[in-house]
């Protein structure tokens, strides 16, 4: 469907314009802004690029650091393990060579009879008790045959002059402990470490050779209980180069290495500094390692821990590649977010003039929106000199029951069918707009009175007034005015707007329908009432706010049926304020909600002190129901007091069913499952009395004191009470007359059927406390 202009002219809708700015437009050439944000981002990458590789360097640096002072710290501690095992063995052999020399051992014939005894064999297994980690002890005379062991006893005849160990220990100028290399020992057949110790005679020779067993396998299943992963090694390496044990667990290098490679390796083991460091390959395994050494000079060995670089890197690596992936998405999303901006500047020109139009229109209706509403009056009030105008504010009527009864679609429907029908009454010069939701606003220039301007809304109400055919439905609105003159109500958009409002404001007391020309009284009027409000907020926080209890007698006996509550609010300087006047502005500014629930409470602990019989009548404003919050107030009142649900009646008008329809109606089925009687008050003044009756669950209707007033005076409003009563005597409603101020008047609505009467006559509004003597009061 075209669009609207202004002026009621069709115009092509928004995608034609999009498409026709896209195909006039050309590629620019770069701008220096885009040139400069290109360079800020490569410089930006830069930046990044160089301080992700000083930070992985740092950070690479110290994780190898740390590593190192971990490997380090376990060096230390299985060092200083070892070399307490090593002093155990020394204690022990010398323990053992000291014993002999108290026995007297001091040649070969002696040595051999004092371990041919079996308590020799007892002494040696005795010595050794307690340290399980020596596998065996051995004494071996001086041409090397073994005549005493823990092994057996008598012992066995093994020679092991041909060992190296023991070449080592019996030449002259030998240390006096020698540790071997790995051998397999003649007396166990299992691969053994042997510390061997020089026994010498009292004249200094060669008395024999004391010699410890540690066993190859014990000492690696120690080490390999130190977990340092599958790339972990823990070796001791003699100072040749030649490796003890270690853990894993492998043969000895020495067996398969040259003695340059052994040379090599230890050369690369003694260059390790204190804080540890790299060893090269071929130094304990084919792999390039970090290591911590620690020397320990009574094994004439280094202990080295170490793990592969290989494994130390990959694990530093899987550390830092979150902070690589983050530089890259860093570097990426700036390119990205270069990019996107550059190219969102190179089509923000193409596209402006597109953007500018459709900022300024209804998507809906074609027509003007605020925006361009607001710069248009803008440029026509921008000087004195400029022409007069009026400015006309429209708000329809009774939109909100066609979106909530019919639909969206049909709402959307009749706005679009409107503005059309509305740029059709309007002129060459005139100027309409959506301001949003259901209000509308045009200016027409040249006038320079009300007549002119109340000519024209008269048009507008009319043309809205004829029905609308949407979707193959009638639907009938209207709408009310208000009106503002430039530059005689407001020279500026603020100032106009303020005072066409405020016309309207008052358009919408007068009723549904009407048209409001702003003056000077109106502004007065929405400051007094600005000032009433302010009071009324004052009021609810001080509580200066009471209820009075209107008494409801039954027609036929003239017993006290119950009260209707009625809320007065006495000021301490302005005196009592009706309730017609505070009421519809704690309505328009929510007050009237927590006002309403304390009317409820207050209301049925009241009614709780009455007799069982009767009832309490409270009024419930349309704002009440919105949001659905209605019911669990009135449940709350009625739990906090203990008053039953069956006497407790509600009154509602006609105006709430018209304003908020489905949120009513669905409050109504509520209170009727909860047993809470509903009055539809000032019946017969309101819009589709009747259909409300028959669909909505109402208990009672309240006919208007206007049509009680006159009725013993004026046939047709007798005429009128009486179809009313007739109604509800038909549909077995009850029935209340208001404002009963003659027993003619009670004597009329009898006749006609009223079930219960209000007014003057029978009682005034009293305090809760004399409610409650009234109520007690005994029956007459």
């Amino acid at each position: 469907m075209p669009t609207l202009t202004p002026y009621g002219e069709k115009s092509p809708p928004l995608p034609h314009l999009a498409v026709e700015a896209r195909g006039k437009a050309k590629a620019a050439p770069w701008s220096t802004l885009e040139k400069e944000l290109l360079i800020y981002c490569v410089v930006l990458v830069a930046v990044v690029v160089l301080a992700t590789v000083a930070l992985l360097t740092s950070l690479q640096r110290s994780m190898i650091d740390d590593r190192l002072k971990g490997l380090s710290n376990l060096t230390t501690s299985i060092s200083a393990e070892a070399q307490r095992l090593l002093q155990a063995i020394e204690y022990v052999e010398e323990g053992l060579a000291q014993r002999l020399a108290d026995a007297n051992v001091g040649s070969q014939q002696r040595l051999e009879e004092y371990f041919a005894t079996r308590d020799a064999h007892l002494m040696l297994r005795g010595t050794i008790a307690g340290l399980p980690f020596i596998d065996g002890l051995s004494v071996a005379d001086a041409a090397g045959n073994i005549v005493g062991t823990t092994r057996s006893w008598p012992s066995q005849k093994v020679n092991v002059a041909d060992r190296p160990y023991f070449q080592t220990v019996t030449r002259s100028n030998a240390p006096e402990t020698f540790i071997s290399m790995p051998l397999t020992s003649r007396l166990t057949g299992r691969p053994s470490i042997l510390i061997a110790r020089r026994l010498t005679a009292p004249d200094g020779s060669l008395l024999g050779v004391i010699i410890a067993t540690i066993e190859l396998n014990e000492l690696e299943s120690a080490l390999a209980r130190i977990d340092l992963g599958p790339a972990g090694l823990i070796a001791l390496v003699r100072d040749d180069g030649a490796r003890l044990a270690g853990s894993p667990a492998r043969a000895p290098l020495d067996q398969t290495r040259p003695t340059e490679s052994l040379a090599r390796g230890a050369a690369a083991l003694a260059r390790v500094p204190p804080a540890g460091g790299i060893i090269p390959v071929g130094t304990l395994d084919e792999h390039e390692r970090f290591a911590a050494v620690a020397k320990m000079p009574s094994w004439s060995s280094t202990l080295v821990v170490s793990e592969t670089r290989k494994s130390v890197v990959s694990n530093i690596w899987q550390t830092l590649f979150p902070v690589v992936l983050a530089a890259l998405l860093i570097c990426l999303l700036t390119l990205l977010g270069t990019a996107f901006v550059i190219r969102q500047l190179r089509n923000q020109g193409r596209l402006a003039a597109l953007e500018h139009v459709q900022a300024r229109r209804d998507v809906l209706t074609g027509l003007p929106n605020r925006l361009q509403f607001a710069e248009d009056i803008q440029i026509l009030g921008a000087d004195g000199s400029t022409a007069p105008f009026a400015l006309l504010l429209i708000d329809l009527d009774y939109f909100k029951v066609v979106n909530d009864s019919l639909g969206h679609d049909v709402g959307d429907g009749v706005l679009q069918s409107l503005a059309r029908r509305m740029s059709g009454v309007l002129g060459p010069r005139d100027t309409v707009a959506r301001l949003g939701g259901d209000e509308f606003a045009i200016v027409r220039q040249g006038v320079v009175g009300n007549e002119d301007a109340l000519e024209l809304a008269r048009a507008l109400t009319e043309a809205v007034r004829e029905p609308f055919h949407i979707e193959h439905r009638q639907v009938v609105i209207g709408c009310t005015v208000g009106i503002a003159l430039c530059p005689r109500d407001g020279d500026n958009v603020l100032s106009l707007l303020k005072s066409a409002d405020l016309a309207l404001y008052h358009a919408k007391r007068l009723g549904h329908g009407s048209i409001s020309v702003f003056s000077p009284s109106l502004g007065e009027a929405a400051r007094a009432r600005h000032n009433l409000q302010i009071r009324l907020d004052e009021a609810w926080r001080e509580r200066q706010f009471t209820l009075a209890y209107q008494p409801i007698f039954e027609t036929k006996s003239r017993r006290l049926s119950g009260f209707e509550v009625l809320l007065r609010w006495t000021h301490p300087e302005l005196g009592p304020v009706r309730p017609d006047i505070f009421v519809p502005i704690a309505e328009e500014t929510g007050l009237i909600i927590p006002i309403g629930a304390w009317v409820l409470e207050e209301a049925c602990r009241a009614a709780a002190q009455w007799p069982c019989d009767l009832t309490v009548s409270v009024n419930l404003s349309p704002v009440q129901f919105r949001g659905g919050a209605v019911m669990a107030q009135v449940l709350n009142a009625l739990k906090r007091t203990g008053l039953p649900s069956q006497r407790l009646e509600l009154e509602i008008t006609e105006s709430a069913l018209l304003q908020d329809g489905p949120a009513v109606r669905a409050a109504l089925e509520q209170f009727h499952d909860a047993g809470i009687a509903v009055a539809l008050d000032d019946f017969g003044t309101g819009y589709s009395s009747l259909s409300h009756l028959k669909y909505l669950h109402i208990n009672r209707i309240k006919v208007d004191r206007s049509f009680v007033s006159n009725v013993a005076d004026d046939p047709r409003d007798r005429a009128i009470i009486e179809s009313m009563f007739g109604l509800a005597r038909s549909l077995t409603l009850k029935s209340t007359a208001e404002g009963i101020e003659s027993e003619a008047q009670v004597e009329i609505v009898r006749r006609q059927g009223c079930t219960h009467l209000q007014g003057y006559l029978l009682g005034r509004p009293c305090s809760a406390e004399d409610a409650l003597k009234l109520a007690l009061a005994p029956v007459s």
